[in-house]
């Protein structure tokens, strides 16, 4: 019996992301005493490869070895997930982005394992994101769950598990992701981002999301410094609250939501402490100023609304995004007033 370490050669290496390996090791581990559940939930934070990892899961229960590695990706599994082509492997999301998965399409995957595998094997199955399911989809789910088909496997991914039903939380076998250490994060980035300074301030813009900092780092626009300057122009009063947040729709609301949480936090410890080196390089200027015409009671208030915005956003697939951006841009004109 190989153990996990010995089984994570170059094929697993092109596979799974360095702050996966805890994941991968209970994962392996039921493949080896042939243990698997029939239902997982991989939950964390956005932007951490759960899809990635939930891909790699498949390829392995397909493969005819259940091993890829050894089989050299050439067993008739392996050769068709290398295509996109497995019969057997279904991937269940909403046809546009940020919308319900729906009751009709849990019942066309539900038809399709309760088949026969193709390949005589397992069927596997992806729903990602899983907790884009609007009610009537969860309750088909559910029933599916509770009478799972032979030889079928179901990859529930989910950055918003609460948002599950607790009784399709409590059917699956959870595997949890979380941010990679600071050291696993600069190591990764070190390979892909060719400017070693930005590392630091990418990973701190991107919430330690490895993944999302190279987002940023490759994309046309520096959303960060564009949005600290469109709040600068409007706490000095050079743009209005509804200019300012018109300007800002087309950037992603949770991470706006996550830069100002970063600055008010900021705020807060550099009102206490007054140590420059707790602050983060690239908010201090915002966090000082702050700090510096504030009371530690409404930064603390500020926070809290930070906080609860952050649940509405997640709670809510179909949020106004312009009025929540007008509302909190309110209570951050509050600071300097």
């Amino acid at each position: 019996m190989q153990s996990s370490k010995e089984v994570n050669d170059h094929y697993l290496e092109s596979e799974l992301l360095p702050w996966h390996q805890h994941q991968w090791d209970i994962f392996i581990r039921q493949v080896q005493h042939k243990k698997l559940a029939h239902a997982y939930l991989l939950c964390g934070a956005e932007h951490l490869g759960k899809s990635q990892f939930a891909l790699t899961m498949a390829k392995w229960i397909l493969c005819k070895q259940f091993n890829p590695s050894a089989c050299k990706m050439s067993c008739q599994g392996c050769i068709l997930l290398n295509s996109n082509s497995h019969p057997d492997l279904i991937h269940v999301n909403p046809s546009k982005k940020n919308t319900d998965i729906k009751i009709d399409q849990i019942r066309d995957f539900t038809e399709i394992i309760a088949q026969t595998a193709k390949l005589g094997g397992y069927k596997v199955a992806i729903l990602s994101p899983a907790d884009n399911m609007n009610k009537y989809a969860a309750n088909a789910l559910l029933k599916t769950l509770e009478e799972p088909s032979e030889d079928t496997v179901i990859i529930l991914v989910s950055s918003n598990q609460a948002k599950l039903l607790p009784t399709i939380r409590s059917r699956c076998q959870k595997i949890i992701f979380t941010n990679p250490s600071l050291k696993i994060s600069s190591n990764w980035l070190a390979n892909k981002v060719s400017n070693q300074e930005q590392i630091k301030e990418l990973l701190y813009i991107s919430n330690n999301s490895p993944i999302k900092a190279v987002d940023n780092f490759t994309a046309k626009k520096n959303y960060y410094q564009e949005f600290v300057k469109a709040i600068s122009n409007m706490l000095k009063g050079k743009k209005s609250i509804v200019e300012t947040a018109k300007d800002l729709q087309d950037q992603d609301l949770d991470s706006l939501l996550s830069w100002m949480l970063g600055w008010i936090n900021d705020s807060i410890v550099f009102a206490l402490t007054k140590d420059k080196q707790l602050i983060h390089e690239a908010s201090f200027t915002i966090a000082k100023f702050f700090a510096s015409n504030n009371t530690i009671v409404k930064l603390f208030e500020l926070r809290d609304y930070l906080i609860k915005q952050q649940k509405v956003l997640i709670q809510h697939i179909n949020t106004n995004k312009q009025m929540l951006m007008e509302a909190i841009f309110c209570r951050y004109i509050e600071l300097v007033m």
